[in-house]
Order: C-alpha cells, then structure tokens, then sequence
C-alpha cells in the first residue's frame, strides 16, 4: 500500500499533543532545509482551522517543497486561507485564475480576487488590479481606475507601480501630465532597483531632466527626499514562502 506510510503519519500528527506542532516548528525545519517536516508541521494546523498554515500548505503544493506539486490542491488551500481574509491567497488564487492554473481560467474570477487583496491593501494585488483595468481584461477598460491603483500601491513602495507611476504623471494617462511627479516615482524605483535594471530608469530621468526647469528638478528632489511608503493594514513585516507565510 504505498500511501500507507503518509497515512500513519498522517495519524500520529493528529494525535500528538496541540504543543508539538506550532508555525514556529515549521520555520525552524525550514531553515534545517527540511521541507518535507515543515510541510506536516503545518498541515496540522491547517486541519485545524489557522490561515497562516493554510497558506503554506498551499504553497507547499504549489512549488513542490516538502510534497509532490499539485496546482488544484494548492488552489484549494489557497481558498481556504483566502476564506479567512489572508490577502496573499486571495492574490494568488486571482493569479491561478488569470493563468488557468490549477483552477479554469477565468479573467474575472481573477480580478474579484485580486480586488479582495486589494482592498486590504496587499500591493501586488492592487498593481495587479491596475493591469487589468488598464488592459480591459475581466472589467471594461479604465485607466484612470488603473492610475488609482498603480498609485496605492506606489505609495507603498511597490517598484513596478512605481515605474508605472512615473509612466502615467509623464504621459499624462489616467492623470494630469505632471513631469515632477514622474520625475519622483522614476527615482523612487530607480533606488530599488540592481544596476542592471537601473539603467533602463536612469535613462527615462535623463530624459525627462531635459524638459524640466530648475525649479521644476528642485522640487522634484525635495519630494524624492521627503517620500516614506504608507502601509495600508496588510503584515509587509511577514516573510513568504519558504521562510513563512502569515
């Protein structure tokens, strides 16, 4: 019988004391690079109702760490984390969505999800959101929809709603044209950013330095400086997978 070994295992961990199996056990199998424990660590608090374990059992079965890879049984423990408001599950079940993953493609299941993540502030989710408005993929096309979210989700510090921002203040798309806010954002994402990927930045703030009085580049620098990312509720100290995943 060849589940029999997981299915007894399955069983002492049922049984064993409440005390034995906690998210920190499982952080610590981790960082031995035991997977495989870590995964049955937090299975028993899945089975038991804890959405932080939820969402790693998932994610275990997502990326194949510590159990075979299935996209279908992640996509369920996702929903069941996602039932109980954790936004990265309801982010990523709106990504298996969009890519048919797992689960049947559906652009707007994709965009309700990815909408409830949003609303709490996770900001993946809202420059996903962003995408979908800007494109008119599962929600008619709106880009000044599309510029509220890249914006949340720039003022959180996240880098490729940074660069957007920077896109849309100089295009002026779904905005008021505004070379000192593009300037800004574009030199927000550029500090983030490896020396390779900076350059691609680096060469839109050149450019834009060209159009821009001096006063304009002074005030530009003086919001640079002054930028700090605004949190919106969702736990940016929590670490993901494999380290954790509250």
């Amino acid at each position: 019988m060849r589940g029999y070994p997981a299915l007894v295992a399955l069983g002492l961990l049922l049984i064993a004391p409440a005390a034995w199996a906690d998210f920190e056990s499982g952080l610590r199998a981790v960082d031995r690079g035991d997977q495989r424990l870590a995964f049955w660590e937090w299975l028993l608090l899945a089975l038991r109702g804890d959405r932080a374990a939820e969402f790693n059992v998932g994610a275990a079965y997502y990326n194949g760490e510590g159990v075979e890879r299935d996209y279908g049984r992640a996509a369920e423990w996702y929903r069941r984390a996602a039932a109980q408001g954790h936004a990265r599950a309801e982010f990523l079940l709106g990504m298996m969505h969009e890519a048919g993953r797992g689960v049947p493609r559906d652009e707007r299941a994709a965009v309700e999800w990815f909408r409830q993540a949003a609303r709490q502030g996770y900001p993946a989710a809202q420059h996903s959101l962003g995408v979908v408005y800007r494109a008119g993929r599962g929600v008619p096309r709106d880009v000044v929809e599309a510029g509220r979210w890249f914006l949340r989700a720039a003022e959180q510090g996240h880098v490729p709603s940074q660069i957007r921002a920077g896109v849309m203040y100089e295009e002026g798309e779904g905005v008021a044209p505004d070379l000192v806010q593009a300037y800004k954002w574009y030199r927000l994402a550029s500090a983030r950013l490896d020396a390779a990927d900076r350059q691609e930045i680096d060469r839109l703030v050149h450019a834009l330095r060209a159009r821009m009085s001096q006063a304009e580049l002074a005030t530009a620098e003086r919001l640079t400086r002054e930028w700090r990312p605004r949190a919106e509720g969702v736990d940016h100290a929590a670490p993901v997978w494999p380290r954790a995943a509250r």
